[in-house]
């Protein structure tokens, strides 16, 4: 779009405001001015003097009670269908193989149609890693490689990874986007060199509950926000339990929508001159909305469609990306339509009881995998940078987020960033996401010349794998 020379290249500043609240921009939105992104379930028609957008597609409901035996084994069927149907290609198709449930049953699933794939494994490099060594999920990966008996590669990134690929990561996103996306870039690059085709296991935990933590909390907090107070109010509690409204839903998963700024942080963190020109919006604001929309009165359900707008459709922008950066197709055969279909007809019951996450899922895969994977509790996939950040990183972290640097951008207070970054290195909490949003912030001015551009040292030198 910036090179047609119809939009000039220019940071948004109230989508960069609303970056720093969610880690992410919705709803089409984008961080440069004058540009949108196509909505999901959306198709354009562009002809002389004429634009046409249609939504084909949206989330829809249709929760049902029925037998777990029933629907596990429903599950399992359209599972394989659509392996069938993702599976074929003219090239070899290649398998994610973290060590979760979603990416484990996708191996074994596809593994049954072709003996001869390969599963990659990203693993880090651990030494000197502190309390989020458990993200490191290479003794589960091992364990369903040996199990199915598939040729197994693993790729050990080592403490340093982010700086040696955090410029190119943000140059292929074209906009900070959430999680530790460097991950996905450097394990792309890995397999691009086998094939051109690889299946992930991603979606799984917004379709089937497999966030089991947010899917208590929202239940159980809105409805204990919709509780009346005062003696009466009481009273009338003890006789029935107020159905949550839509409003209490949204105050009730707004928190796990927050990060990596709270509310109260805003104008601490962000320049007086800045926020002038940042505009006013809330992350509240963008839920609301969503809230609205929304085709249930579930908690569990709007906090479900909630995820699907938001966060699955940040994953889904950052799998693309990185992976086509290297000329690799990824496809998510658990997004697929059959599927989908499916798990939006399940009752919640079949999903989660607020302790354990996909429920239906894990019964219909359990003969596929080992016992300790189908019974594994969700531990999300990520590098351990809050170690790599107090230990090897910190230099780097120091240097791109130095106070004099952050003064010169003129977007946040040099104090502030000062202070988290202190907060971090001495564990009295933990910043993980700040500043990962910080540095891929720093990435993008430089790599887009945007807010200052170039401050006259570069992020990151960018280094292939050898």
């Amino acid at each position: 779009m910036h090179r047609s020379g119809l939009v000039e290249q220019e940071a948004d500043t109230e989508r960069v405001f609303e970056y720093f609240q969610q880690q992410n921009v919705w709803a089409a939105r984008s961080m440069f001015s004058g540009i949108r992104l196509l909505e999901p379930g959306s198709w354009l028609r562009i002809e002389p003097g004429r634009r046409e957008q249609t939504k084909f597609w949206n989330v829809a409901f249709a929760r049902r009670n029925q037998p777990m035996a029933q629907a596990a084994g429903a599950l399992r069927e359209v599972i394989q269908a659509a392996l069938a149907r993702q599976a074929a290609a003219d090239v070899p198709v290649m398998v994610y193989l973290s060590g979760g449930i979603d990416s484990s049953a996708i191996v074994a699933g596809a593994y049954r149609l072709d003996p001869g794939l390969r599963a990659y494994s990203c693993i880090f490099d651990l030494e000197g890693v502190g309390d989020d060594r458990g993200v490191d999920e290479r003794e589960f990966s091992r364990s369903v490689a040996h199990y199915l008996g598939v040729e197994h590669i693993e790729l050990e990134l080592p403490a340093d990874s982010l700086r040696c690929s955090l410029a190119a990561t943000i140059a292929a996103l074209e906009e900070p986007r959430m999680g530790m996306a460097y991950v996905n870039y450097r394990i792309a690059e890995l397999v691009s060199r086998d094939s051109k085709v690889v299946l992930s296991g991603c979606g799984g935990d917004e379709i089937l509950a497999g966030y089991v933590g947010r899917y208590g909390v929202a239940g159980d907090r809105a409805a204990m926000l919709s509780r009346p107070t005062g003696l009466i109010g009481w009273l009338r509690s003890l006789l029935s339990t107020p159905k949550p409204t839509r409003e209490t839903i949204r105050e009730a998963i707004l928190p796990m929508f927050s990060y990596p700024l709270l509310d109260s942080e805003l104008d601490q963190a962000f320049t007086p001159d800045f926020r002038r020109i940042a505009g006013d919006y809330r992350t509240r604001d963008g839920l609301d909305e969503l809230v609205r929309e929304c085709p249930s009165d579930s908690a569990w359900d709007v906090l479900m469609y909630a995820d699907l707008k938001t966060y699955l459709h940040g994953l889904l922008m950052v799998e693309d990306k990185v992976s086509m950066a290297h000329g690799l197709e990824t496809r998510v055969p658990l997004l697929d339509n059959e599927i989908m279909d499916l798990a939006l007809s399940f009752g919640i019951d079949l999903l989660t009881d607020g302790v354990t996450g996909k429920i239906a899922f894990r019964e219909a895969i359990r003969d596929w995998v080992p016992p300790e994977i189908a019974d594994k509790p969700k531990m999300g996939f990520g590098p351990p940078d809050a170690s790599w950040y107090r230990g090897r990183l910190q230099p780097f972290v120091r240097r791109v987020l130095d106070p004099t640097r952050i003064a010169r951008r003129g977007v946040f207070q040099p104090s502030f960033i000062a202070n988290a970054i202190e907060d971090h290195m001495s564990k009295r909490a933990n910043r993980l996401p700040l500043i990962w949003s910080m540095l891929s912030f720093e990435a993008w001015c430089e790599s887009f010349n945007v807010l200052g551009g170039d401050l006259g040292e570069a992020c990151t030198q960018y280094q292939a794998l050898t």
